[in-house]
């Protein structure tokens, strides 16, 4: 693909990327740390949660003193309420992805979550969570037999209205691959900053701040391709939402723990063969030789008392 056709598509699906009305569930992905040259990838991933936990804890805390009263603002010391466990309905996800060199990868995406109200007796409405920024910088190139790895850094923010948070997210991407099995594994450790929730309670502004954190979060996949175009597999998907103990040490228990594992199906439709690297399939889109396609369709079993009981995860991915 032209240097031409590369901006045309990039600023074709950037615009419909953001100006999308339904779109996120990057805890739900498998990011492959393939990276190639003028490759295109437009991709929607979406789950859906059942068997939900009970309603959003809160763990205690005691202010600081620091409270301020001024103009009908009341700020609260760090750590009061610590991490809420957060429970949602769905989650919808867009995302672009482009191959600025053999080395060099660049995503854009926005995230759309239904999350359970405060009080716990019901959701909210779908709403625009999150935008999100990444760069793939290819280490090892993953070959057709063997080992490749890449290493991931990302930008997240927050976009609910009332909540503020920013998170710097880095981390390796590793695949090893034999004929038609390959095993996939991500692992992030995710800066979270400037956490501010903002709430009304009796004619008062409260916000409530929550101290500077880790988290780590890792997806790993296992899949079996038979014949190329349909796989058999299993993922797993989880979150440690306060690794170095900070909030906790300030609100004991307000820390929850998100872990999930289950079967999955695979479906890749396309024309093209593999490059003499093993990198996948190249498809000319301009010599309408492509896109192709790939959809993941798996259910994960909630694994502690902080995650649904069942989740079922779907992913679409074309390529250009």
């Amino acid at each position: 693909m032209g240097d031409q056709q590369l901006r045309f598509w990039a600023a074709t699906i950037l615009g419909g990327l953001f100006f999308c009305a339904q779109a996120a569930a990057g805890d739900l992905e498998i990011e492959d740390p393939e990276v190639e040259k003028g490759e295109v990838e437009f991709e929607y991933r979406g789950g859906w949660f059942s068997g939900l936990p009970s309603p959003p804890r809160m763990a205690d805390g005691d202010d600081d003193g620091d409270d301020e009263d001024d103009d009908d603002v009341a700020l609260a010391g760090p750590g009061v309420g610590g991490i809420e466990n957060e429970v949602l309905r769905q989650v919808h996800e867009v995302e672009i992805e482009i191959g600025l060199t053999d080395w060099l990868q660049f995503q854009a995406g926005v995230e759309y979550e239904q999350e359970r109200n405060e009080e716990g007796t019901g959701f909210n409405s779908l709403e625009l969570s999150e935008v999100e920024f990444a760069a793939l910088l290819e280490l090892v190139p993953v070959p057709s037999e063997g080992f490749g790895a890449t290493l991931f850094l990302g930008y997240e923010e927050s976009l609910v209205e009332g909540e503020d948070a920013t998170a710097y997210v880095i981390g390796p991407l590793v695949k090893a691959q034999s004929g038609p099995l390959s095993a996939t594994g991500n692992f992030y450790f995710n800066r979270i900053v400037d956490i501010v929730e903002t709430e009304f309670e009796d004619g008062m502004t409260v916000r409530t701040v929550t101290p500077d954190h880790w988290a780590f979060s890792y997806a790993g996949q296992l899949r079996y391709m038979a014949g190329g175009w349909f796989g058999l597999g299993a993922e797993a998907f989880g979150e440690v939402s306060d690794i170095g103990g900070v909030v906790a040490s300030l609100a004991p228990g307000g820390e929850p723990e998100i872990h999930r594992f289950g079967p999955t199906l695979y479906l890749a439709l396309g024309d093209g063969d593999d490059d003499d690297e093993g990198k996948g399939a190249e498809h000319e889109f301009a010599g309408f030789e492509g896109p192709s396609l790939e959809a993941t369709l798996g259910l994960l079993f909630g694994l502690t008392d902080d995650t649904s009981d069942f989740t079922v995860k779907w992913d679409a991915e074309i390529e250009f």
